[in-house]
């Protein structure tokens, strides 16, 4: 990677990333999302889908850890969830050290 004046660009700070309490540290970065860092590192624990926000099959519960998300479908988040730590794996990017666990709906389940 390089910046405008042709020298190698510094990457933003990694952080450690888990999936579950007792999961294996992956690393991750504030331009990456959680899910695409997870399949980087080659760690498992999330299911993978469409990687676009729109299939839910990687819904997790940020149990810790600050992070931002991008656009995602309310067919498998709502707002109302949102704000209290779901959101889907390929639209989370991590501000901080994150831990976060895997919860996909289940069938049948109202939205």
């Amino acid at each position: 990677m390089t910046n405008g004046d042709g020298g190698l660009a510094v990457r933003a700070r990694n952080f450690q990333l888990r999936i579950g309490v007792d999961g294996t540290p992956f690393a991750g970065w504030p331009d990456r999302d959680l899910l695409a860092a997870m399949e980087a590192a080659g760690a498992k624990g999330v299911g993978v889908g469409c990687r676009g926000g729109g299939c839910g099959r990687c819904r997790v519960r940020v149990v810790s850890g600050e992070y931002t998300t991008g656009k995602m479908t309310r067919n498998h988040v709502s707002v109302e969830e949102e704000k209290n730590g779901y959101g889907l794996a390929c639209r989370i990017y991590p501000r901080s050290d994150l831990v976060v666990i895997w919860e996909p709906l289940q069938p049948g389940t109202p939205r």
